[in-house]
């Protein structure tokens, strides 16, 4: 039996063109999808929340609400935050919980947002992200 079917409370941080897209997918097949983004706090009545709403996904209200309750989290978010996210998410990170790095950060960014997650006993996975995702 393949691991990810196992995998049913995904969280995706960011919630940027890739974040929805993977969402809307993601709910399309049962899924639980919750999401952050600084983008959202305090946003009342914004397009990303009325997106999150209409499809069903949960808000966090921070990274490491969203990271306890999440089997795997998504990390789409830019380059400049690949670390970032990773240090935010770390300290709340399940053991055992996959973390894919879903950005064109640089090599070096990822090696330090691995050692970020591994760290905390999470799994880190690569992806890279080197154009456009369309809908």
């Amino acid at each position: 039996m393949p691991v990810f079917t196992t995998l049913t409370r995904i969280g995706l941080v960011g919630y940027g063109e890739v974040g929805r897209i993977l969402a809307e997918d993601l709910r399309a097949r049962d899924l639980r999808v919750s999401t952050y983004d600084l983008k959202l706090d305090g946003a009342a009545g914004s397009p990303l929340r009325e997106h999150a709403e209409r499809h069903g996904v949960a808000l966090a209200q921070s990274h490491a609400a969203l990271t306890q309750q999440a089997d795997l989290i998504v990390s789409a978010v830019t380059a400049s935050q690949a670390v970032p996210v990773a240090q935010a998410c770390a300290p709340a990170v399940s053991k055992l919980a996959w973390f894919l790095d879903f950005n064109s950060a640089s090599p070096g960014a990822k090696q330090r947002a691995a050692a970020l997650i591994d760290g905390a006993d999470g799994r880190y996975v690569e992806g890279a992200v080197m154009t456009s995702v369309p809908p």
